[in-house]
């Protein structure tokens, strides 16, 4: 077994134990992989490219994984990529009862705060985009934008979260929002 296969083995069966870990795979980019311990939840990113960060939030309890494609192309055009993964997915643990998108918000935060990312770009992905949102609305000091991908639906103003950013703040951070498949049409709101 050739060098880089090994240590891409020893990453995935001892990851959880190590400091961050770079892995080369064949034709792609070094990911550093990682986690972030936080009061009462350890986090697991995966960080490529160099630049303008942005942060990658998964659709519900899915692995990051699946938008790896596009934090290649986002590596490649100049950026800092980290995704996420929320607790209870991949290599994420933590308490699972009463977790909010206020919760996850705040995870996202933390990794973001120990990763030295200052105000960031985040996209979220289907059920991650409301974590943006949230992240953006309690964070605004760690926002640069925020970009919707396959957003859809509505939530009933009586279930709406309460936390709200100063409308100052709220007219800093752009809000992109992608809908369709990523080779279909797409908006964009500002």
């Amino acid at each position: 077994m050739n060098p880089t296969k090994r240590l891409a083995m020893f990453a995935l069966l001892f990851g959880w134990l190590a400091l961050p870990v770079s892995v080369t795979v064949a034709g792609a980019q070094t990911v550093e992989t990682g986690i972030v311990e936080l009061k009462d939840s350890k986090i697991e990113y995966f960080s490529r490219g160099e630049g303008e960060p942005i942060v990658l939030l998964p659709g519900g309890t899915l692995k990051v994984g699946y938008l790896d494609g596009l934090a290649d192309a986002l590596a490649k055009a100049g950026h800092r990529v980290v995704g996420i993964n929320f607790r209870g997915s991949g290599n994420s643990i933590g308490p699972s009862e009463a977790v909010t998108l206020q919760t996850m918000a705040d995870d996202v935060a933390g990794v973001i705060k120990a990763l030295n990312l200052g105000p960031v770009n985040v996209a979220g992905n289907d059920f991650g985009n409301r974590v943006a949102r949230m992240f953006a609305a309690s964070h605004p000091e760690l926002t640069r934008s925020v970009i919707l991908l396959a957003a859809g639906g509505k939530v009933q103003p009586a279930l709406a979260p309460t936390v709200r950013a100063r409308p100052t703040e709220a007219r800093k951070c752009p809000v992109w929002a992608l809908s369709g498949s990523f080779g279909g049409r797409s908006e964009s709101v500002v």
